[in-house]
């Protein structure tokens, strides 16, 4: 199948990412109505292959019918068209993009930039975009950030509220990467907290988040070996440079910037 009628596959498909929290059908309508549902023992076949539909933590979805609508598991439909998932808990948002697990080439500087963290043993890469006073998501360049620092035309974009813009790569390109909200432990430590904010594949995310000094979000990446690690975006408040542990820092600093120890 070629990549314009798998799109269009798909976009005529009615997903759902809850089963039983479903999507009323009006545009900007959000709360949750009764449905009885069957269930026939629905399978999805696509080229000749069966799938089976599972969700975010590998568990069997049964696709079902409600008033002879047939409802399928996005999550699984868009991985057999080779589309990465994400998901914004900000604005209730299913996120669907080709790339680094999707159907669509990478670019070289993307290659290059994943190859670059991984050989130097980092699991992330990060950037440092700027800040973004009390402007709205759809002011932002966004097509100005992904050409300068991934060059694809697909990078998430993920508002967690804030003032810093930041940019976000795991050098691993099937790994899993999520953003939750932080908290503050009694021992002070930073720990996630709520359901994810995002939940997507290896795509590169452009972030905004933080209003003060302390993160106010935590990125957790998790490779294809199966380890993962919690990273906290944050600045430098000597030099203003991007202060995350153990990342591979790839911030396009102006000629001169001068790193204070």
């Amino acid at each position: 199948m070629k990549r314009g009628n798998a799109r269009s596959f798909l976009l005529g498909v009615l997903v759902t990412v809850l089963v039983f929290a479903l999507a009323l059908p009006a545009a900007a309508r959000s709360g949750s109505k009764t449905a009885e549902l069957f269930y026939r023992n629905i399978k999805i076949n696509f080229n000749g292959t069966q799938i089976t539909p599972k969700d975010a933590n590998g568990n069997t979805v049964e696709p079902f019918i409600i008033d002879g609508t047939t409802y399928l598991p996005v999550r699984a439909v868009a991985n057999a068209l080779g589309l990465n998932v994400g998901w914004d808990e900000g604005t209730s948002t299913v996120l669907l993009s080709t790339g680094p697990n999707g159907t669509a080439e990478e670019s070289d500087s993307l290659k290059a930039l994943r190859v670059s963290a991984h050989y130097k043993g980092f699991m992330l890469a990060a950037a440092y975009v700027g800040f973004d006073f009390d402007t709205l998501s759809d002011e932002l360049d966004l097509d100005g950030i992904r050409r300068a620092y991934e060059g694809t035309d697909d990078t998430m974009f993920v508002d967690a509220g804030g003032s810093e813009v930041y940019v976000l790569v795991p050098s691993d390109p099937a790994a899993e990467l999520s953003i939750y909200n932080s908290t503050i432990t009694e021992d002070g430590d930073l720990v996630p907290t709520g359901k994810p904010l995002y939940e997507g594949g290896a795509a590169p995310v452009i972030l905004r988040c933080n209003y003060g000094d302390i993160p106010s979000v935590v990125v957790c990446v998790k490779d294809s070996a199966g380890d993962s690690a919690e990273f906290y975006p944050c600045l430098s408040g000597r030099d203003g440079s991007l202060a995350m542990d153990n990342v591979y820092d790839y911030t396009h600093y102006p000629d001169g910037f001068e790193f204070e120890d």
